[in-house]
């Protein structure tokens, strides 16, 4: 080795370093535009609520009402329904344009809903004023949720997989 050498890198060795580099950069730069993207694509729903009604027959509706927020496609929605019971049904598919759900691939779970209304039914997007209808089942003409009980609705953005509203809905 001479004098002239010292201090000199490999062409090789100066190579591997620069693309070890690029490398790095690329994966820190990729994992934190996959992070920010995510949370960004998030819609906002906020002052939502969900109601239970029974009608004199029985039959009773969850209502979920989007109070103010962004207008959010209802096919980018999965529903879940949790009865006092622990039975639940997960929803997704939307819309569904007779409403009813009877051999759709489309629940995941127990049969808690049967059949859905609004923006769910029409398609399109779920927007401040309007609620989301979930048709409860029963079997014996009882109703699902006995007074006094209450159930738990949950409702995902699939595409970021933010809750946008879960609520416990008494009766």
């Amino acid at each position: 080795m001479s004098s002239r050498d010292v201090g000199r890198s490999s062409p090789l060795a100066t190579t591997f370093l620069f693309a070890l580099a690029v490398t790095l950069a690329t994966t820190v730069g990729g994992g934190f535009y996959v992070l920010t993207d995510s949370a960004a694509s998030a819609p906002t729903v906020s002052a939502s609520d969900a109601t239970l009604t029974t009608a004199p027959d029985g039959t009773q509706t969850v209502a979920i009402r989007e109070r103010a927020g962004e207008a959010v496609p209802v096919s980018d929605l999965a529903i879940t329904v949790v009865r006092p019971d622990g039975a639940q049904t997960t929803v997704t598919g939307f819309p569904h344009p007779n409403g009813s759900l009877a051999g759709c691939s489309c629940t995941r779970g127990d049969d808690v809903v049967t059949a859905v209304g609004g923006p769910l039914e029409s398609g399109g997007t779920w927007q401040a004023g309007e609620a989301l209808r979930l048709h409860l089942a029963t079997d014996d003409g009882s109703a699902p949720v006995p007074e006094g009980e209450s159930l738990h609705v949950r409702v995902v953005h699939r595409p970021s997989n933010v809750i946008v509203l879960a609520a416990n809905v008494s009766r």
